[in-house]
């Protein structure tokens, strides 16, 4: 449904500005004079997702500050309800602070799907980019139940612990990017700029140069002469990767690819466990079934190695086996995970095992970040000591055989 900007005044005479959807301008009017203000200024919005960069756009747009924002939206939204503020009004004060622009029309357009009769439900899952179907099944769970709030708060509870073990995988990945990009850059301006005139004074001494300097000045040539086709090269090899992973089996084979490396490999598939087992834990202690929940983690994990492993427990449990065996039996899990599950389908304590579980791989997150820190600085100080050690050396070389003959 498109989106209106419109400027107005209030019953007070006060300029009021704003977002509403509508089929056509004209409904938008009208929409507007039924709040009782008096149209200055009414016109397509740039941002409508249905306007010209096509649907989907402003929750594209919206997509990287999600993670970051809406946990606490949403606890906020709980407070607001469990106050005893009615849902439209929840929705309109949590609009008025909002930063963010593009996030904050999203919230303006679940106000208005509210307003107009829809169910919370229904909102949420018309921003698919935005809210997930884990959101979207909670929302549905705690309308139904009549706990919107306490399952809100659990969501929010949710969102802020996947968001805790995501930076933590991420901050362990900082320091040596960092560290890898600003050594790649310094020599990058070596090579280019300061290389090419002390090799000019070298190789117009007419001498024979070493060989680490003939290297050196064929290197630093290379990249002064054919910069665009290292820029291209590396263009072309960034969009066949997002065109592979783009494919089922290629998106497949490059987690299975991630999850194998050293070190690396282990960090992730622990923090995927504990979002995995978290996830599963907060649908079920919301009241949503087994079967059902299985069926909404084997989509959000973000990695596919793990999202059809939970498919395959999923059809296991519906030809009649329990939630163990196929975990024990995918290969991907570790024998613990299995083990506890046992443990919780036996005692009917599943939910607290998954929290068990979680707590324990989030533990487990934080050795993994530590040790990954550990390992990868010594070799990318290593490496780059080696990178800078070479250009040294040969700058050095000939200067010194040209002192020994002189």
């Amino acid at each position: 449904m498109p989106l209106y900007r419109y400027t107005a005044l209030d019953p007070s005479e006060k300029t009021e500005k704003g977002f509403i959807e509508a089929d056509t301008p004209r409904e938008a009017r009208e929409k507007v004079r039924a709040r009782r203000l008096v149209i200055l200024d009414l016109g397509p919005s740039r941002e409508s997702s249905a306007g010209k960069r096509g649907p989907g756009m402003l929750e594209r747009l919206v997509r990287p500050r999600r993670s970051d924002e809406l946990s606490m939206i949403m606890r906020q939204f709980a407070t607001l309800l469990r106050a005893g503020i009615p849902l439209a009004d929840a929705l309109q004060a949590l609009v008025e602070q909002i930063e963010d622009r593009r996030l904050n029309l999203v919230f303006r357009d679940l106000r208005e799907r509210i307003t107009q009769g829809s169910t919370l439900e229904d909102a949420l899952a018309a921003h698919p980019g935005v809210f997930d179907r884990f959101t979207v099944e909670m929302a549905r769970v705690g309308e139904a139940s009549g706990n919107l709030d306490d399952v809100l708060g659990r969501l929010a509870d949710h969102l802020q612990r996947a968001r805790r073990t995501r930076n933590r995988v991420t901050g362990a990945l900082v320091y040596p990017a960092v560290v890898a990009s600003t050594g790649v850059l310094v020599a990058a301006f070596l090579v280019t700029f300061v290389v090419p005139k002390i090799t000019q004074v070298l190789s117009e001494s007419g001498k024979v140069l070493p060989l680490p300097t003939q290297v050196l000045i064929s290197v630093s040539d290379g990249v002064r002469d054919f910069w665009w086709l290292l820029l291209l090269g590396a263009v072309a090899v960034a969009a066949g990767v997002k065109a592979f992973r783009g494919t089922s089996r290629g998106r497949f084979l490059w987690d299975k690819t991630l999850l194998a490396l050293p070190v690396l490999g282990a960090l992730l598939r622990k923090s995927l466990i504990a979002q995995l087992a978290q996830s599963f834990a907060t649908l079920l202690r919301s009241g949503v079934p087994a079967l059902e929940s299985l069926k909404i983690i084997g989509g959000i994990s973000g990695n596919e190695v793990l999202n059809r492993t939970v498919r395959v427990i999923h059809d296991g449990v519906i030809e009649g086996q329990d939630i163990a065996g196929p975990v024990k039996s995918s290969g991907v899990f570790p024998p613990l995970v299995a083990y506890m599950i046992a443990v919780g389908e036996q005692t009917g304590r599943l939910e607290e095992m998954l929290e068990l579980l979680s707590e324990h791989y989030e533990e487990e997150v934080d050795h993994a970040a530590s040790k990954l820190t550990r390992v990868v600085e010594p070799v990318v100080i290593l490496a780059l000591a080696a990178g800078v050690g070479f250009i040294v050396l040969a700058v050095v070389l000939p200067i010194l055989e040209l002192s020994n003959i002189g």
